[in-house]
């Protein structure tokens, strides 16, 4: 896994790319290092399309 330094160079790096002439519109950059958590660390939220027609959310978990 590389070090958040990492991250940071290569943000900079395409940043410097972005920048090299006037932008039309507003730039905004993401870049995050990401890791695998265990299936046990995670959980789900099944929520309805419409908002105003659910009085709450269901939430499922690996352990039930």
């Amino acid at each position: 896994m590389g070090h958040p330094a990492d991250v940071t160079k290569i943000g900079g790096r395409i940043l410097e790319k972005r920048l090299q002439k006037p932008l039309d519109d507003d730039l905004a950059l993401l870049v995050t290092q990401v890791r695998r958590l265990p299936e046990d660390a995670t959980a789900t939220w099944e929520l309805a399309a419409d908002p105003a027609s659910s009085q709450g959310y269901a939430v499922k978990s690996p352990t039930g």
